[in-house]
Order: structure tokens, then C-alpha cells, then sequence
């Protein structure tokens, strides 16, 4: 049995070591880049519907890899940006 170090308290895990749990928000937005680089492009409810997250935890995603531009919004719908595409191949 281990115990997890967490914000408020520890927590009894019997199934996991004791691990730094992984940013929730980077996997977030790498599962958004990988969905849009499927795609040509799609609004932030077809993103959200795709990841199976809710969408206004999405929508929050989306403006933070907008402002670092890594994906464009345009008339509602978001794109990966040149620059990520490029790294992505």
C-alpha cells in the first residue's frame, strides 16, 4: 500500500506507487492537436464530443493553444496553425 502525496492531504492508493500524477491539462491539449490533426477543422463541440471531455473545459483548452499559437480560430472553428502542423508532420 502506498500513499500519494496530493494538493490537501494524502491519499491511500493500493493499486499505484506513489507517482506525480501527469498534467491533466497538457494531456487535454495534446489530445485536442492530435484530434485536430485528423481533421481539416472543427468547431470546439465536435472537438469536445470527440476527446469525450466537457466542453468548456475544451473551450478553456482551445483559447490557451490559441494564445500560444498552436491552433487558429476562424468563424468558429479552430485549425491547427502552420507552425503545428509542421512539427506534428
Amino acid at each position: 500500500m502506498t500513499k500519494t502525496k496530493l494538493l490537501h492531504g494524502t491519499r491511500t492508493d493500493r493499486t499505484k506507487p506513489a507517482t506525480l500524477p501527469a498534467d491533466p491539462w497538457n494531456e487535454l491539449s495534446d489530445r485536442i492537436l492530435t484530434t485536430l490533426r485528423s481533421a481539416n477543422s472543427m468547431t470546439a463541440s465536435e472537438i469536445a464530443h470527440a476527446v469525450g471531455v466537457d466542453p468548456r473545459k475544451v473551450q478553456e483548452a482551445l483559447i490557451d493553444l490559441d494564445d500560444q499559437e498552436r491552433v487558429h480560430m476562424r468563424n468558429g472553428w479552430y485549425a491547427l496553425s502552420a507552425s503545428e502542423r509542421a512539427k506534428r508532420g
